[in-house]
Formats: structure tokens, C-alpha cells, sequence
């Protein structure tokens, strides 16, 4: 699994207490902590996105070395997605190629306010698909927050058809419903 994270100056706002990039950087604790504790074997890779795209840590299984990792994070400009994208297959590819056979995702955390260059995303997401890399969204705010950049607008659009393979169910959910889940 590669986790791809927005680190664009929009995450910076504090729409949510305190800020998107806490909520953001909570929610890749969460994650990792889940993911490890139901297969301790499953290796992770962290990468950063804004103008500048980083690789935070290689693939890893250790929970305290990757949570670390979080704090080399810098903010820099627009999230420019189709770079993340093609930067995360890049790091899979890789991984693949030394041990096969798992099932590989790429994890997008973002707040959706980024630059798609629509062209290139479905050149990307193609080489995804036959890859058979799954692709995962977190989107932190809702659509109205982002008009057409939002990622649930680009999938009932376009890119719906370039890599919607299965229906897709999107979830909003807010600090209030948080505790009912």
C-alpha cells in the first residue's frame, strides 16, 4: 500500500480543528495502526504531494517508523495529482516487482483542492488499472468546498469511465457524524 499524501497549502486551513493537515496526518495514524493490526506483513510506503512530490519512507511494516515519517512533511503550492499518481505507481511498480502476487493500492488523503490535468490522470489511471492497482480516495471537506475539482465530481464524470471498474460508494461524514459511526 502507498499512501499519498496532499501536501498542499490548502490542507493548512482550519475549517477542521485545528487544521486539514491534523486531520489529515490523524487519519494516517488511524490507518496505519489498522492496517498493520490486521496483517502485520502488509508493507507500507508513504508519499507526500503539493508542488514538490517526496517519498516520506520506503515500504515499511513498522508502525512507530512510519508514523514518524509524517514529520518530514512540507507544504509546498497546488496538490498536483496526476505527479502523486504517477509517482506512487512508479514506487509500486517497484515493490511488485519484488514480491508479487499481493494486491496493490494507492491511498489519495486529500482535501480535493487540486491541479488535474485530466489528460495525463487518464494516461495514469489506465496504467493503474492494468496494473491491477486499486485506487482509494479520502476526501477531507465536501463537494461544495470544491465545485468541479472535487474527486466525487471527476469520477461521476470523466474519469468515471476511465477507471471505474466496480460502483464506488462515497461517504461524507462530518465531526458530528463521526460519533455515530
Amino acid at each position: 500500500t502507498v499512501i499519498l499524501l496532499d501536501t498542499s497549502r490548502s490542507m493548512l486551513r482550519k475549517d477542521f480543528k485545528p487544521s486539514r493537515l491534523a486531520a489529515e496526518l490523524q487519519t494516517v495514524r488511524n490507518f496505519i495502526l489498522s492496517k498493520l493490526s490486521i496483517d502485520m506483513k502488509d508493507r507500507i510506503s508513504i508519499i507526500s504531494f503539493g508542488d514538490i512530490t517526496k517519498r516520506l519512507i520506503d515500504f515499511a511494516i513498522d508502525a512507530d517508523k512510519l508514523i514518524a515519517s509524517l514529520k518530514k512533511i512540507q507544504i509546498s503550492g497546488k496538490g498536483i495529482l496526476h505527479e502523486g499518481i504517477a509517482f506512487a505507481l512508479q514506487v509500486l511498480v517497484e515493490e511488485m516487482r519484488k514480491i508479487g502476487g499481493k494486491t496493490s493500492r494507492i491511498l489519495i488523503i486529500t482535501d480535493s483542492k487540486l491541479e488535474i490535468d485530466i489528460n495525463r490522470l487518464e494516461k495514469i489511471t489506465n496504467i493503474a488499472k492494468g496494473l491491477g492497482v486499486y485506487i482509494d480516495t479520502c476526501q477531507l471537506g465536501g463537494i461544495q468546498d470544491h465545485g468541479k475539482l472535487s474527486l466525487k465530481r471527476l469520477y461521476l464524470s470523466k474519469i468515471n469511465k476511465i477507471i471505474v471498474v466496480k460502483s464506488y460508494k462515497f461517504l461524507y461524514s462530518t465531526n458530528q457524524e463521526n460519533e455515530k459511526i
